[in-house]
């Protein structure tokens, strides 16, 4: 199986979240980005790498899904 080509991902960011939230809430296109970075965290974490940037990005995360649905 092949990987993820990123370039592509990432020239076409905008569509694929787009097409992304026409299928599901935001909250829960949210909640996968959010999965993701907490793997990628651990990831960091475990080789020891600087992970400050990504905390910070799941922080706003958690943030941005409080707002979306202050219950969950």
């Amino acid at each position: 199986m092949r990987g993820i080509n990123f370039q592509s991902l990432l020239k076409n960011w905008d569509a694929i979240i787009h097409k992304l939230c026409e299928e599901a809430s935001t909250y829960d296109v949210l909640q996968i980005v959010h999965q993701h970075v907490k793997i990628m965290e651990k990831d960091f974490k475990s080789r020891k790498i600087n992970a400050e940037k990504i905390e910070q990005a799941s922080k706003l995360i958690e943030q941005a899904l409080k707002l979306l649905d202050p219950e969950g």
